[in-house]
C-alpha cells in the first residue's frame, strides 16, 4: 500500500521523523519503504485491517497520541427504498445505500483530496468515483458510486451461474463463467461484486445524483475473481483480505462529509440492510497464558493498556475483539499482538534443549534409493503444500494461516497426488506416473504425531515406448516395482474410484501409501543412477491443447535403424514438445523394419493450427526418405 507520510503525520500529535516510523512499522510486522513523501507498505494477507491510512495510525497507538476520528456528517438522513433486492445474504450479509443529489460538479478539490492524486500519481475520473477512491485509501472501506439518473428498475445482488459478457467500467470486456457475485438490473450485469462496477450506470463528470453503495461482502465470495479475469482491483484485494463488517454507515457519512467539502447538497437519504447481526467475537482473557508464550511478565495496566490502544476490550475476564480484527482467534494471536508493541528483539531469549533426533530423522540413503529407483523406473517426484483444507477431527489445525482455506497439516498424501494426477491429465498427458516422499502429521492423544510417508500414484500407459505404449498401468504392475525393486510385499494397493472426480477419463487410478519405516533397511546401490545422470531442466506446461502426429517408416535396410532413431531424435523445432517410438516389428520373411513414431506438437504461446504441424511433420519426413532405403508407406 502506498501513501503520503505527511497524510499519517498530520494524525500524530507528537514529533516523528520518516526513519523513526519506518523502524516502528518495521517492528509492527510492516515492511516499508520511504521514497521522498511517499511511503509504500507490504501488508500481510492476515492483516487487511491495515490496507488504509486509518490501520496503520491505529496500529502505531500505543507508541504516540494519535487521532483516529475522522469528520463524519452527523445530523439525521432520512430513509429510503432503493428498490433492491438482496438473494445472496449469505455472501453479503450486510449492505447499506447512501443517494446523494447535489447541485453541481466540481474538478476543483480541496488540498486533502488533490494531494492524494497529484503526489501520489493517481488518475482523476469524476467527483463521485475519486471521492470513492479517496476514501478507501483513508478508511479501508471499498464503495461503489452508480449514476442513479441510469438505474431504470430494480437491482438484485445475486450468484449467476451463467456464462455472459461485462463490460467493465474502464471499458474492459470480460466473459463471466461459471459462478459469480454480480448485481443484475433488467437481467444485465451492471456490477461484478467487491471487483468492479460496470459502464453502463458507471458515473460521470455530468452526474449530479449518485447512489453509493457499501457493504460488507464474505471474503471466500470474491476471493480469485480480479485474477481470472484479470482486472486490476482494489476493491477486491481489500474484500479478499477482509473489511470491517460494522462500519457501513460510518464510512456512508465520512464519504457525505467529504462530498459537502466539494459541492452544495441538495438532498441525503439512507437505506442499510443488516441480515446478520455481528457477533462480538471475544477470547477468554489468560494472561499468565501469554506471559508463558511470551517468556515475560507483563503489568496488569501494561497489558490492558496495549490491547485496548489496538482497539479490543477487556470486561468480565474476557478480551473482545474488535470488528476489523478477523485474524484474532486465540491466546496465541493474542500474545503476538503484545509481541508486536514490545517488540520482539526485547523478548528474552533461552537456550532450547532438544532430544537427540537421530531415530526419527528420515535415512537420507532410503530416500536417495527411493528417488533413483522410482526415477528409473519412469515416475516423477512431485512436491505439494503440507497445508490442506481441514478433513478430520485428528489433524492438526493452524490457529492463524495464511490462507483460510488451508489451515490444517494434512494426514494423508492422496488428495495431493489426486490433484497432481488430474493436473497432468487436463493437459492430455495419458501416462502419469507420480510419486511424493514427505511427512504427514496427526494430533494422538493431544500430541502431534509425524510420519515419513511414500505415496505412489499412477494411470494411463505405463510407459511411451514402443514396448509398454500399449500397456496399461494395472494393479499387477505397480506391485512387481513395490516387491522387486523396493522390497516391499505388504502394502495396499488401492484402485481409486474416478466417482466424484473432476474428470471425464476412464483408466484406473491405483495409488498406495508406505510409512518409510518398513524400507529403513535399504541402501542405494551407488551405480543406479549411471543411466539417469543428465541435466534435468524444468519447464512451464503449456495450458494450450496438444496435436500429436503418428508415422510409420519401412526401412528395408536394418543398418539404417539407428540413422532413422537419430535423425528422429535430433530434430529440433519449437513447438515439437516429445517424440518416442510406440511400434516396432521386424519382418523377417521380406527383410524390413517398421518403426512407428509418435511426435506430440504443443505452443506454449497459443492453440495449433494443423497447417503448422503439418509444415514440421514434412520436414521430419523429407529429411529422411531422401535416402531410397527408406519409405514412408502412403507418403508422396
Amino acid at each position: 500500500m502506498k501513501a503520503l507520510v505527511n497524510d499519517i503525520k498530520a494524525r500524530i500529535k507528537d514529533p516523528i521523523s520518516n526513519n523513526e516510523l519506518s523502524n516502528l512499522l518495521f517492528q509492527l510486522g510492516h515492511e516499508n519503504d520511504i521514497q521522498d513523501s511517499i511511503i509504500d507498505i507490504d501488508i500481510t494477507p492476515n492483516r487487511g485491517d491495515c490496507l488504509s491510512l486509518l490501520g496503520i495510525l491505529r496500529d502505531l497507538k500505543n507508541f504516540y497520541q494519535i487521532d483516529t476520528k475522522y469528520e463524519t456528517h452527523e445530523e439525521i438522513i432520512d430513509s429510503f427504498n432503493p428498490n433492491f433486492f438482496n438473494e445472496c445474504t449469505e455472501s453479503c450479509p450486510n449492505i447499506s445505500f447512501l443517494k446523494i443529489e447535489i447541485d453541481k460538479t466540481t474538478s476543483h478539490y480541496e488540498e486533502y483530496l488533490e494531494n492524494y492524486f497529484s503526489e501520489l500519481g493517481n488518475r482523476k475520473i469524476n467527483l463521485f468515483t475519486d471521492i470513492s477512491n479517496y476514501l478507501s485509501y483513508e478508511l479501508g472501506q471499498p464503495t461503489h458510486c452508480y449514476d442513479f439518473s441510469k438505474l431504470s428498475s430494480e437491482i438484485v445482488l445475486k450468484t449467476s451461474e451463467e456464462n455472459m459478457q461485462f463490460e467493465t467500467l474502464t471499458d474492459k470486456k470480460v466473459e463471466l463463467s461459471n459462478s459469480n457475485l454480480v448485481f443484475e438490473m433488467d437481467n444485465k450485469i451492471i456490477n461484478l461484486a467487491g471487483v468492479m462496477g460496470g459502464k453502463e450506470t458507471a458515473c460521470s463528470d455530468s452526474t449530479t445524483t449518485v447512489l453509493v453503495e457499501c457493504a460488507f461482502f464474505v471474503p471466500e465470495s470474491i476471493i480469485g475473481k480480479s485474477v481470472k479475469y484479470d482486472l486490476n482491483s482494489e476493491a477486491a484485494h481489500r474484500f479478499e483480505r477482509g473489511v470491517d463488517p460494522a462500519c457501513q454507515e460510518f464510512v456512508l457519512r465520512r464519504f457525505l462529509k467529504i462530498v459537502s467539502d466539494h459541492a452544495k447538497i441538495k438532498k441525503i437519504e439512507l437505506y442499510s440492510q443488516v441480515n446478520k447481526e455481528l457477533n462480538k467475537n471475544f477470547i477468554k482473557c489468560d494472561r499468565k497464558k501469554i506471559e508463558n508464550i511470551l517468556g515475560v511478565t507483563i503489568e496488569k495496566e501494561k497489558f490492558t493498556n496495549i490491547l485496548e490502544n489496538l482497539g479490543f476490550k477487556i470486561e468480565n475476564e474476557n478480551i473482545f475483539i474488535p470488528s476489523y480484527r478477523n485474524d484474532i482467534f486465540s491466546s496465541n494471536d493474542i500474545a503476538e499482538e503484545i509481541a508486536r508493541i514490545i517488540g520482539y528483539d526485547n523478548l528474552p531469549s533461552n537456550d532450547i534443549n532438544l532430544e537427540k533426533l537421530s531415530n526419527k530423522i528420515r535415512s537420507k540413503s532410503v530416500e536417495t534409493f527411493l528417488r533413483k529407483t522410482l526415477t528409473l523406473e519412469g515416475f516423477s517426484e512431485v512436491i505439494n503444500s503440507p497445508f490442506v483444507e481441514n478433513q478430520s477431527s485428528n489433524c492438526f489445525t493452524v490457529d492463524n494461516p495464511l490462507d483460510s482455506n488451508r489451515n490444517s497439516l494434512r494426514t494423508s498424501l492422496r488428495e495431493s497426488l489426486i490433484n497432481n494426477l488430474l493436473y497432468n491429465e487436463r493437459r492430455q498427458k495419458d501416462s502419469v506416473k507420480f510419486f511424493e516422499i514427505s511427512d504427514v502429521y496427526c494430533v494422538n492423544d493431544k500430541k502431534l504425531v509425524r510420519q515419513q510417508k511414500l505415496g505412489i500414484i499412477a494411470s494411463g500407459r505405463i510407459g511411451n515406448n514402443y514396448k509398454e505404449f500399449s500397456q496399461q498401468i494395472n494393479k499387477n504392475y505397480l506391485n512387481d516395482i513395490l516387491v522387486s525393486k523396493l522390497s516391499v510385499s505388504d502394502s495396499i494397493i488401492e484402485n481409486l474410484s474416478r466417482e466424484n472426480l473432476d474428470t471425464k477419463i476412464k483408466t484406473p487410478i491405483f495409488y498406495t501409501e508406505i510409512d518409510l519405516k518398513e524400507i529403513n533397511g535399504l541402501e542405494a546401490d551407488s551405480d543406479l543412477l549411471k543411466d539417469i545422470n543428465k541435466e534435468i531442466r524444468y519447464k512451464r506446461i503449456s495450458e494450450f491443447p496438444a496435436i500429436s502426429r503418428d508415422i510409420s517408416f519401412l526401412i528395408k535396410n536394418e543398418n539404417k535403424i539407428k540413422t532413422v532413431n537419430d535423425m528422429v531424435q535430433d530434430f529440433e523445432s519449437k513447438i515439437l514438445k516429445e517424440q518416442f517410438i510406440f511400434d516396432f516389428y521386424k519382418d523377417d520373411k521380406n527383410g524390413v523394419t517398421k518403426i512407428g513414431y509418435r511426435f506430440i506438437f504443443q505452443s506454449n504461446e497459443k492453440t495449433l493450427t494443423l497447417d503448422e504441424v503439418d509444415v514440421a511433420i514434412k520436414k521430419v519426413i523429407e529429411s529422411i526418405i531422401s535416402d531410397d532405403e527408406i519409405e514412408v508407406p502412403g507418403y508422396s
